[in-house]
């Protein structure tokens, strides 16, 4: 037959081609697409579909997702916009959960909770340490002004005992003290104790000439 179509005259052949074309099916698979040609003939155009749904994924060299390329070497790497911005917004512009962070390094790493948990932590030991030395100070202070509250012996050959107070800042402390001043009353020996509310003992101790 004619071309293989068992048929004896061109017109025979002609309808048996065309028969045999209209009996050709093409059916689109899973993520292709299969576009017959507008104009009626037996043309098709096939392609993927522009939304896949596979298993798995393998590529041999580069993976490229908007400006999120990852490839064969190196690390993932995200391009953003002209202004460096990342957004990595859920649905409906909810907040995103991040997991999986390394520890921040450089200057410019981003740091994780871990990290961030113990940064408040030494900052937190700090504040602690500072309120300590701030409190241990008033209370110095304190002692001070109850030291220089100490009145002292005013006459030739006298003695004194003296017991005085101070606060400062919430802090208190207590001194007592004791003077003699020589019988010629050129000289004044004095000595005192003291306690503040930080549980800090001191002693001092003086002596004075005048003419």
């Amino acid at each position: 037959g004619i071309g293989g179509t068992g048929k004896t005259t061109i017109n025979e052949a002609i309808n048996e081609v065309r028969q045999t074309a209209g009996a050709t099916t093409v059916k689109a698979g899973k993520n292709i697409k299969v576009t017959p040609d507008t104009e009626g003939a037996k043309v098709y155009t096939v392609s993927m579909e522009e939304n896949l749904e596979v298993e798995t994924v393998k590529a041999t060299k580069n993976i490229q997702v908007g400006n999120v390329n990852i490839t064969n070497e190196g690390d993932p790497q995200y391009h953003g916009d002209m202004n460096n911005v990342m957004n990595v917004s859920g649905i409906d512009g909810q907040p995103t959960v991040i997991t999986g962070v390394a520890d921040g390094i450089g200057p410019n790493d981003a740091v994780n909770m871990n990290q961030l948990s113990r940064l408040a932590g030494q900052v937190g030991e700090v504040d602690r340490k500072v309120e300590k030395y701030k409190r241990n100070a008033n209370a110095g202070t304190a002692t001070a002004i109850a030291i220089a509250s100490l009145p002292q012996a005013a006459d030739a050959g006298a003695n004194m005992l003296s017991l005085a107070g101070g606060s400062y800042d919430g802090e208190t402390a207590t001194a007592i003290g004791f003077s003699r001043r020589s019988d010629n009353g050129k000289f004044i020996i004095k000595a005192n104790g003291s306690f503040n509310s930080r549980g800090k003992v001191g002693v001092g101790v003086g002596v004075g000439f005048q003419w």
